[in-house]
Order: structure tokens, then C-alpha cells, then sequence
């Protein structure tokens, strides 16, 4: 996926950057610092953005197991990273092992997750 624009529910996210990833164990820093840089050059806070980025990653390689795609789009006043991976498990907060869901959480206005043809995208937004 280039850049663009996308429309998903009532919002038009503009895309500002996306890259797929291998499902390995140093692909999370990787994202991390893709989104960081993302999230700077357009005056979100890159550390909360490389740290929600890291963990939506780590979940798509330690529990999908596959590759992932991170896509950092932005609406109005608002930083929206996405991870889309092989699997359709939906995350589950509650379970033991999630904790980085549970900072994803406190540091995003929102996040959430929705099917894709080919598993599934777990995303985030950041900002007012």
C-alpha cells in the first residue's frame, strides 16, 4: 500500500506512510522507528507513537506469527497506526499475556480491531 487516501467507517485517514515487515523478532524496533519518525515529522509525540507501534507489532509476531504491514495514516487531529497481520484471532485484552494491550490502551484516545480478508488489522489513534 502507497500513500493515499482510505475510508474506513465515516472517517478519511490520509496516509502518510506504510511498510511490511518480516515476522521476525527485530521487526518491532524497526516499526518502532518507522513510526516514530512518521509520527515527528508531523507533530505527534513520537515516543507514544513508536511505543503503541512496537507493541501492535510484537503481538503480530508473537502471536500471529507472520509478517505485518504498519500503515500510519492521519485524520484532522488525529495519528492512526495500524497493524495488519495473517491471523484472524481477534486481541484479547483480558487475556494474561497482553499486557502491551493494556498500554496500547492508556496511551491511545482509542484503539480497536477489524477482519481483513487475510486476518486481520489491530490499530490505534493517537492525538486530541
Amino acid at each position: 500500500m502507497g500513500n493515499g487516501t482510505a475510508v474506513q467507517g465515516r472517517a478519511t485517514h490520509v496516509t502518510v506512510g506504510s511498510d511490511r515487515l518480516p515476522g521476525a523478532a527485530g521487526s518491532p524496533a524497526e516499526a518502532r522507528r518507522f513510526v516514530a519518525a512518521l509520527a515527528g515529522a508531523r507533530g505527534f509525540d513520537p515516543e507514544d507513537a513508536a511505543l503503541v507501534a512496537s507493541e501492535l507489532a510484537t503481538n503480530a509476531v508473537e502471536h500471529a506469527r507472520s509478517s505485518f504491514l504498519v500503515e500510519v495514516s492521519v485524520t484532522g487531529p488525529l495519528l492512526r497506526i495500524e497493524v495488519s497481520d495473517d491471523s484472524r484471532e481477534p486481541p484479547a485484552l483480558a487475556a494474561e499475556d497482553q499486557w502491551g494491550l493494556r498500554i496500547v490502551e492508556a496511551v491511545s484516545r482509542a484503539w480497536g480491531c477489524y477482519p481483513t480478508t487475510t486476518g486481520k488489522t489491530v490499530w490505534a489513534e493517537l492525538g486530541e
